[in-house]
């Protein structure tokens, strides 16, 4: 006859080992899948305030090297950069020549912008909306990685919005 001996059997170990690593695995997946959410949402929160900042200077007339520029923009350069500058000449849009870069914004390599190329341009006083250089245009912005996509809306005279 066996005494009974406390503790667990080498199959309820086994059970418990099993369950742990799979409420770990999921953990994980859980853990990454929010971090490339977020990875999309702040960026999307910093263009977007990027793209305010500058419509604000272009209403204030922010003076810039002691004089109020033609006005101020974003271009987006690469899948994952993009420029906030402003001309002091006559041009409603980015040009490589003469536009003054005050800061290049560089997102994650997982992030990815689409429209590479346009420029989001607001001139003082009113301001005036240009997107590529035309007057009264709109844009939508796409942000995304493998999970998520989100859009910034540029509308017609300066109204943006996320979705």
């Amino acid at each position: 006859m066996r005494k009974f001996e406390p503790g667990f059997t080498l199959t309820e170990m086994m059970v418990i080992i099993s369950i742990v690593s799979l409420m770990s695995a999921i953990v994980l997946i859980s853990y990454f899948n929010n971090q490339k959410r977020m990875e999309v949402s702040s960026s999307t929160q910093q263009l977007m305030a990027d793209l305010r900042q500058v419509q604000n200077r272009a209403l204030i007339g922010k003076i810039q090297s002691g004089n109020v520029p033609g006005g101020y923009g974003v271009y987006i350069s690469t899948a994952n950069q993009y420029l906030v500058f402003y001309n002091n000449d006559a041009k409603r849009q980015y040009d490589a020549v003469s536009s003054i870069v005050s800061r290049t914004i560089n997102l994650s390599s997982k992030v990815l912008l689409n429209q590479i190329g346009s420029s989001i341009f607001f001139t003082p006083p009113k301001p005036t909306t240009y997107i590529n250089g035309l007057e009264n245009s709109s844009l939508v912005i796409t942000i995304s990685n493998s999970l998520i996509t989100k859009t910034i809306n540029i509308r017609q005279f300066g109204l943006m919005d996320i979705q």
